[in-house]
């Protein structure tokens, strides 16, 4: 990750992260559970 915010974010204005582990998803028969939000860099 910080190989690829490196390069993304050159000037390091790296956007909000978070990362838990947890004992179990949502429901039981969830294999992944993956909540997102993108951010797209700006145009030179």
């Amino acid at each position: 990750m910080r190989e690829t915010f490196t390069r993304w974010y050159p000037e390091a204005d790296w956007p909000a992260q978070s990362l838990i582990v947890v004992a179990a998803l949502a429901r039981p028969e969830l294999v992944v559970e993956v909540e997102a939000l993108i951010a797209v860099p700006r145009a030179v």
